[in-house]
């Protein structure tokens, strides 16, 4: 009974978390922690390819806005409100 009314919360506190490790995985690419952040720092910044920078913060950008959109539409779905 407890998990059902649960899930919704759950759906979203996962979402929270996973926005988040995309994040600090963006950022750990700056200070050399590999992923997509160093991919644009080296890439893009380093070797003056302002397309290569934009098209990573780009796809960073549509990650997030894609898990924030999925997370919140799979929570409402399951909630019972």
């Amino acid at each position: 009974v407890i998990l059902p009314e649960a899930l919704g919360p759950l759906i979203l506190g996962y979402t929270f978390i996973f926005i988040a490790v995309i994040d600090m995985s963006a950022m750990a690419g700056y200070i050399g922690g590999g992923g997509l952040g160093d991919f644009a720092i080296v890439y893009g910044y380093h070797q003056f390819e302002p397309a290569v920078t934009f098209a990573a913060v780009i796809v960073i950008v549509i990650m997030v806005q894609l898990a924030q959109f999925l997370g919140s539409w799979l929570s409402k779905k399951v909630m019972r409100r």
